[in-house]
C-alpha cells in the first residue's frame, strides 16, 4: 500500500501563527459561544487561518461565490500551482477531526457531514468527540479508524437514506433518525443538519416548562408545537411513548 503523501507540518503552522479572530468563521463562533469555548475548539480542532474556505461571519454559512478573488479551492492545488508540492502529490482524506480519537479514547464519537457542524457540535456538546465526513457521500475507507469505537452517524436529512445504506456494513456505527423526526416532511428543513437546528434553538428558545411536551416534542414538525402543548395543557395528557408503522 502506498504511503499517503502529505502537506509538510510546517505550513499548518504558519496557518496557526496567524490570530484565529480574523477568521470569518471564529468570528461567527463567537456570536454563539462563549470566547474561551470558541479558543478552546480552535486549539482542539487546529483551525487555522487561510483563504481556502470562506465563512460569513454573520450567518456562518460558507460563501460559495467561484467569481471572487479567492474562490473555494483545496490547500493542496494552491500549493501546486506554487510549485510548493510536486505534481505527482495525490490527496488522501482522513476524517476532519480524526486526530482527537487518541486523545478520547474512551468517548462515544459523534459523526456529521460537515467540518462546521463538527466545530459547533464540539461547542455545544463537549462530551462526544466530533468528526466530520467532509460530504454526504464521502464514506468508504476512511471510516476504518472508527473500527472498535462506539459510534452515532447524524447525517443531514437529505442524507438519511444514503448514509444507513452505506454505514449498514459497519455493526458499531448507528444512524440516528432524529434529524427525521424533526424535519418530518417539512420542505424547508431538507438539507437541515445537527448544527442548524442547535443554532435554531437559540435563536428561539423554547420557554415551556411542560415535561410531556418536552417529550414529544422532537416527534412533532415546528409549526404544530404551540396547538400540541396547548392540548397537553388542557386535556392533561401524558406522554407513554411513540410507535411508528411502515409505510406511514
Amino acid at each position: 500500500m502506498k504511503t499517503p503523501d502529505i502537506i509538510p507540518y510546517e505550513y499548518v503552522t504558519r496557518s496557526l501563527s496567524f490570530d484565529p479572530k480574523k477568521s470569518t468563521f471564529t468570528i461567527f463562533l463567537e456570536t454563539v459561544l462563549d470566547p474561551m469555548v470558541v479558543e478552546g475548539l480552535v486549539d482542539q480542532y487546529q483551525l487555522g487561518l487561510t483563504k481556502v474556505m470562506k465563512y460569513d461571519p454573520v450567518t456562518g454559512h460558507r460563501i460559495k461565490d467561484d467569481s471572487s478573488k479567492c474562490p473555494i479551492t483545496w490547500i493542496h492545488a494552491l500549493m501546486k500551482r506554487k510549485e510548493l508540492l510536486p505534481e505527482e502529490w495525490e490527496l488522501t482524506q482522513c476524517l476532519f477531526g480524526e486526530h482527537l480519537l487518541s486523545l478520547y479514547p474512551d468517548r462515544t464519537v459523534a459523526l456529521v457531514e460537515s467540518e462546521k457542524t463538527a466545530v459547533i457540535c464540539a461547542g455545544f456538546i463537549p462530551e462526544y468527540v466530533w468528526l466530520a465526513t467532509g460530504g454526504k457521500t464521502s464514506l468508504g475507507n476512511k471510516l476504518d479508524v472508527l473500527s472498535g469505537r462506539k459510534v452515532v452517524a447524524y447525517p443531514d436529512v437529505d442524507a438519511y437514506g444514503f448514509w444507513c445504506e452505506r454505514l449498514s456494513v459497519y455493526s458499531n456505527i448507528k444512524v440516528s433518525d432524529y434529524l427525521q423526526h424533526i424535519a418530518g416532511d417539512n420542505p424547508s428543513f431538507r438539507h437541515m443538519d445537527l448544527a442548524d437546528l442547535i443554532l435554531e434553538s437559540r435563536r428561539h428558545p423554547d420557554t415551556s416548562q411542560n415535561p410531556t411536551f418536552q417529550q414529544i416534542k422532537r416527534y412533532i414538525s415546528p409549526e404544530y408545537h404551540s396547538e400540541a402543548e396547548a392540548l397537553i395543557e388542557d386535556l392533561g395528557l401524558e406522554f407513554l411513548g411513540v410507535e411508528y408503522t411502515p409505510g406511514d
